[in-house]
């Protein structure tokens, strides 16, 4: 009980003010700009997803931010790609966690342990307020991941936005 009334205080006083202040515009479209730019290079599709709290509803049924992340995959329809190779980066800040979503081929291509290393980085990076330099960083390695799996070659026409999405 005390642990949900210390997630339920962390999620009211992350306000979409302060998600703004770690993602601020400038900046998402700089990640706008570098996800764009990766895509270039291969066929799959990257998506993130920053967001500042969790609605209520989920944090008293005590989902998961994973279980958050994976109904946002569907939401946005990552897993609607040509070749099944979406990833979605999603960040929550009101719990301090990363999770990092891929679709059935790009799961299957890409080692777990390869995820979750980025998704380990990234976390560090957060934990060390380092919002742009660590988020850029997973990303290019997202990038990079895709690219040895996924060549541009293959490429079709851009399935999902690049924009970042702040919830």
């Amino acid at each position: 009980m005390a642990h949900l009334l210390e997630r339920l205080i962390r999620h009211a006083f992350s306000t979409h003010r302060t998600t703004r202040r770690a993602y601020p515009a400038p900046m998402l479209a700089r990640l706008h700009q570098a996800i764009t730019q990766g895509e270039a290079h291969h066929s799959g599709e990257v998506h993130l997803i920053v967001e500042g709290s969790m609605p209520l509803r989920q944090i008293l049924h005590n989902s998961s931010s994973r279980q958050r992340a994976l109904d946002l995959f569907g939401t946005f329809r990552i897993w609607d790609t040509e070749f099944n190779n979406g990833v979605l980066l999603y960040i929550n800040l009101a719990d301090r966690k990363v999770e990092l979503i891929a679709d059935r081929a790009a799961s299957r291509s890409v080692p777990q342990e390869r995820w979750q290393a980025i998704c380990s980085g990234l976390r560090e990076a957060l934990r060390r307020a380092q919002y742009e330099a660590g988020t850029m960083e997973a990303i290019r390695l997202i990038q990079s991941e895709l690219h040895a799996v996924f060549p541009a070659e293959h490429r079709i026409e851009n399935a999902l936005s690049d924009a970042p999405t702040v919830l």
